[in-house]
């Protein structure tokens, strides 16, 4: 596969699969369906796994895109490179990104990996993160997409482009709270910060 097809397919097909998953994840967490599952009883398997799936959907997708927007440019061809850099496709970009790594660190401590430190309180696990990850990532998304704009006029031969999405907006509320180990969310569809017990 030639290096153009490649790219345009890690955008096309790949970008767009990772930035949807964290999009929905994102919009179900907010969801009135995801306030009535039952998460604390274990005896309730479909609503049990339902709610830890999508805690863990949003920081696995998460993680990714992280990683595409702060790694550093690869060298041509691609087809060689281990991970693939926003940079590959715009190489004026940099990000702002503003996750530090501790966010990282609890990601892969506490969904990606399975060690002998990871956390059991609820205090101690992912919490309001979710709220300043959701908008980082969703600013990081809209730079990267302008980036790829303004690279599309410069160099007519690189039809990088990106598909328009909706970005889902948190709206900070303080009633009709359901607590998750991840954030507190509103069944109005805006999420509040805070953390709570959960399963996960």
């Amino acid at each position: 596969m030639e290096q153009r097809d490649l790219k345009r397919k890690l955008l096309d097909e790949h970008l767009r699969y990772e930035v949807d998953m964290f999009d929905e994840a994102a919009k179900f967490l907010m969801s009135e369906q995801f306030a009535k599952l039952d998460r604390e009883n274990t005896n309730n398997r479909d609503d049990w796994f339902r709610a830890n799936a999508a805690i863990e959907t949003f920081w696995t997708h998460a993680r990714t895109l992280r990683e595409f927007f702060t790694q550093k440019k690869n060298d041509e061809p691609v087809k060689d490179a281990h991970h693939a850099s926003a940079r590959d496709f715009a190489p004026d970009y940099w990000h702002e990104i503003d996750l530090d790594k501790d966010i990282a660190d609890k990601i892969n401590a506490q969904v990606s990996h399975l060690n002998y430190g990871r956390k059991s309180e609820p205090s101690e696990k992912l919490g309001p993160e979710m709220q300043r990850v959701k908008a980082a990532i969703d600013k990081e998304v809209r730079r990267f997409q302008d980036k790829l704009a303004a690279v599309k006029k410069e160099h007519r031969d690189r039809a990088w482009g990106m598909a328009p999405r909706q970005v889902v907006t948190y709206v900070p509320a303080l009633e009709n709270n359901v607590s998750t180990t991840s954030a507190t969310f509103m069944s109005t569809g805006v999420l509040s910060p805070g953390g709570g017990s959960g399963s996960r």
